[in-house]
């Protein structure tokens, strides 16, 4: 007669396992954090899902940088961009500049063939 598994209906916790706490040295993330401060979170405005992988191939292709850019998903169309730049030091000049105008680009959809005009884009972008 064959032998049955017993298997069991409810977790049991035992109590000889010894807890394992590990700590974190500054050194040890030392590099992650020099990595992140390199990066910038942003969110996509969209109901649409968007893959990293095609999002950072696509940003590849307009910035033309591959060396370091990586594009990792943090859910709910949240991305990080890594890039591989150089740090700012005090040689670099910054000026204080005002943004009147920003350019940005937005992209409709269901629009009918015939609303497909530019007398109709100027007038979806103007205020």
């Amino acid at each position: 007669m064959a032998a049955s598994a017993q298997i069991p209906t409810d977790c049991e916790i035992q109590e000889d396992v010894e807890e394992h706490l590990v700590t974190f040295e500054e050194e040890d993330i030392r590099e992650g954090v020099e990595s992140c401060s390199k990066s910038l979170i942003g969110k996509l405005l969209s109901d649409r899902s968007f893959s990293a992988g095609i999002l950072e191939i696509a940003l590849q292709a307009i910035w033309r940088q591959t060396e370091g850019f990586r594009v990792p998903h943090h859910g709910g169309n949240i991305f990080q961009f890594f890039f591989n730049i150089e740090r700012w030091n005090e040689d670099l000049e910054i000026k204080e500049t005002e943004f009147i105008n920003v350019p940005l680009w937005i992209q409709l959809w269901g629009v009918p063939e015939h609303c497909k005009t530019k007398s109709l884009a100027v007038k979806v972008e103007s205020p």
